[in-house]
């Protein structure tokens, strides 16, 4: 278990504001899928309202991310999402765009440089 890990499952559900930047590797080891899920475990135990989890210089989630937008389909307290940095890609923003046509609590999500294309398709 990682530090983050422990610090996670021993909040309070008063901690409602989340901020956990740049605190994971470059997903390349399972310590990164543990750290989702233990914030995915967390999102589900406590009342939300803000979470942050924008990558860095050499911390990027990638598709790791996708179990917190399963989540985030039935989550009905988020507000805010700061995603930004974390080179989601193509695939794990269509899974993003799955999870909010269903979440209807969400108001406010940053996206900033994540590899999204800005692809037109052409039928």
């Amino acid at each position: 278990m990682t530090g983050v890990q422990a610090i996670l499952d021993a909040l309070p559900s008063t901690i409602v504001n989340l901020c956990l930047d740049a605190n994971w590797s470059d997903c390349r080891d399972e310590k990164d899928d543990a750290l989702v899920q233990s914030v995915v475990r967390w999102l589900n135990r406590v009342p939300a309202v803000r979470l942050s989890l924008r990558g860095g210089q050499r911390a990027h989630l990638r598709r790791t991310i996708v179990p917190l937008f399963d989540a985030l389909k039935t989550n009905t307290t988020l507000e805010r999402l700061d995603i930004s940095y974390n080179w989601i890609g193509d695939y794990s923003a269509w899974r993003l765009a799955e999870a909010l046509r269903e979440n209807k609590k969400l108001k406010r999500i940053s996206l900033d440089r994540n590899q999204i294309t800005l692809v037109r398709d052409v039928m």
